[in-house]
């Protein structure tokens, strides 16, 4: 066998190799995809580095946000907020989760409530490279409980009321 048989062998073993971990790789992306195509509408996840610029913008939910997957990869977070300051809410957290701290906390956009969990993003010798963030749209399950809220309030007024009746019946009695 020679030299150059041997090398044909390897350039063939190899290109196989790499054939089959690229076609790993495009299953664990459809798979991926798939996973955010299916998740509930009200749901956003992405990810920041530790510069604050979105590395990754996916889910449903960005429908509610006006924009589209991937759109907000690039930008900071001081860009997508139309702010500078670092007191404003969801980068005062997102900074919280930089300096290695996981935050949750509920906050109003764009006319939406959102449910935001964020977390430090570790390499592997545990350092903080960035911050995983996933919100929920509670929205409707907000505007609920107001409606709850204020059916109760009537209700305890309404019994406020009778009771007061109550009272002015016996005193006339």
């Amino acid at each position: 066998m020679s030299t150059k048989d041997c090398n044909l062998n390897y350039l063939r073993e190899l290109t196989n190799s790499l054939n089959g971990r690229d076609e790993d790789l495009k299953k664990h992306t459809e798979l991926v995809q798939l996973v955010f195509d299916n998740c509930p509408a009200g749901l956003v996840i992405w990810a920041v580095d530790k510069n604050l610029i979105f590395t990754l913008s996916e889910g449903r939910g960005l429908k509610n946000l006006g924009i589209k997957e991937g759109q907000s990869i690039g930008k900071s977070l001081y860009e997508y907020f139309d702010t500078v300051d670092d007191s404003f809410e969801p980068i005062q957290y997102h900074i919280q989760a930089l300096n290695g701290t996981p935050v949750k906390y509920d906050f109003t956009h764009l006319g939406r409530v959102w449910h935001t969990h964020c977390t430090p993003v570790l390499n592997k010798i545990n350092e903080v490279v960035g911050v995983a963030g996933c919100a929920f749209d509670i929205t409707e399950y907000v505007e609920q409980q107001q409606k709850i809220e204020e059916l109760e309030k009537i209700i305890k007024d309404a019994e406020t009321c009778s009771q007061d009746k109550m009272e002015l019946i016996r005193k006339l009695v």
